[in-house]
C-alpha cells in the first residue's frame, strides 16, 4: 500500500509544480505565441505524467480494473515523456 501512496504524492507534487510553474506563466504571455506554446507543452506534459502516476492509486484501491487501468496510465506516461522530450529537444536546438 506504500507504493501507490508514494506515487500519488509524487504525482500531486509533480502537478502542483506543473500549475504553479507553467500554468501561471502561461496565462501571463498572451501576445507572445511560441513562447506560450513552449509553456503549453510543459504544462501538458507533467500533467499527464503526474496523472499518470496518481491513477495507480485508484486501480490499487480496486475503484477500477486495474488490468483495464494499466494501458492508460502507460500511455498518458509515455505521452507526457515524449512531449517533454520533444519539447528539450526543441528548445535547446533554437539559435
Amino acid at each position: 500500500m506504500i507504493v501507490p501512496l508514494i506515487c500519488f504524492a509524487l504525482g500531486a507534487l509533480i502537478l502542483l509544480y506543473a500549475i504553479l510553474g507553467y500554468g501561471r506563466l502561461f496565462f501571463q504571455f498572451k501576445s507572445n505565441w511560441p513562447r506560450q506554446r513552449d509553456l503549453l507543452i510543459y504544462l501538458v506534459g507533467y500533467s499527464l505524467i503526474a496523472g499518470s502516476l496518481m491513477l495507480g492509486l485508484i486501480g490499487y484501491s480496486s475503484h477500477m480494473d486495474a488490468l483495464l487501468l494499466r494501458p492508460t496510465r502507460i500511455g498518458m506516461g509515455v505521452l507526457g515523456l515524449i512531449m517533454l522530450i520533444y519539447q528539450f529537444i526543441d528548445v535547446t536546438g533554437r539559435p
